[in-house]
């Protein structure tokens, strides 16, 4: 909710760390051609992310190299490109859920949501407190040097450090399925339903899949079921990928997406004994 105090986080670190190496960015420079803004700092805020336009998926590619890559390339107005090391953190702060389109596959988000969800909760609670975020800001406006000194002798568990994406979260598992579109949602309700030894959350048979939606669904919500252009993208999105093809009792070809790169075609026959085996 507005009001709750995100742009705290930025400004604490100005303080602890200086200017020169905390920045603070809007968010609609991201989709611009020039990338100057990727060096320089140790950190950045990103102020009102919200990618929704038609470029939003262009812009989360493009992010990804300057959020995990140890060197990136950068171009500057009137410059030539140049390479340079990546010092920069990043920390977005937003108003909306569903500021980001990513999917079940991403490991580079942390998503976080304020306790406070609603103006009504936060206006209760500064009722109830009206000093707190007056003292909140003296406190850290006149103290830089104790919340320095607390940083940097703050160990972090290895543990954390071993940790290869960014953590599941629940904030994270509710922007996904904000960011689920209408054809995404049918795709798992046909999972769902369909469920069987190659309908699953590990294997899809996405023609048997498609023949079960066209026979067993009625007709607004088979015209509604994704086409093949869309359905390949939202299985992507899902996890799944190509493995190739297996013919059917008909000689017929069934197009076999999984979750894991090493399924292979015997792994597909032996469901299929064992799933013949369970039901004689």
């Amino acid at each position: 909710v507005q009001g709750d105090g995100k742009s705290f986080i930025s400004e604490m670190m100005q303080a602890v760390m200086g200017l020169d190496n905390v920045r603070t960015m809007n968010a609609k420079t991201l989709a611009r051609d020039f990338t100057g803004w990727a060096a320089g700092q140790c950190m950045t805020f990103i102020e009102e992310l919200k990618l929704d336009n038609y470029k939003k998926y262009e812009v989360l590619n493009n992010l990804k190299p300057y959020i995990s890559n140890s060197v990136v390339e950068i171009e500057r107005k009137g410059k030539d490109q140049q390479v340079v090391m990546n010092t920069t953190n990043y920390f977005s702060l937003t108003n909306y859920k569903d500021c980001l389109p990513i999917d079940d596959c991403d490991r580079r988000y942390a998503i976080l949501f304020s306790q406070w969800q609603t103006s009504e909760k936060l206006e209760a609670f500064i009722k109830t407190n009206p000093h707190y975020y007056s003292s909140l800001y003296a406190d850290m406006q006149n103290n830089p040097g104790e919340l320095l000194d607390w940083l940097s002798t703050h160990e972090i568990q290895q543990s954390f450090k071993d940790i290869k994406r960014a953590p599941k979260t629940s904030a994270k598992t509710k922007m996904l399925e904000l960011n689920k579109s209408d054809g995404h949602l049918l795709v798992e309700d046909a999972i769902s339903e369909f469920d069987c030894f190659d309908i699953n959350d590990r294997v899809i048979n996405i023609t048997k899949l498609t023949k079960s939606v066209e026979i067993e669904w009625d007709k607004s919500e088979r015209e509604s079921f994704p086409k093949a252009g869309a359905l390949k993208h939202i299985l992507n999105a899902m996890g799944y990928h190509l493995m190739g093809t297996i013919k059917d009792a008909q000689k017929k070809n069934n197009r076999i997406y999984a979750k894991d790169d090493n399924f292979k075609t015997a792994d597909y026959r032996a469901l299929e004994l064992s799933d013949d085996d369970m039901f004689g």
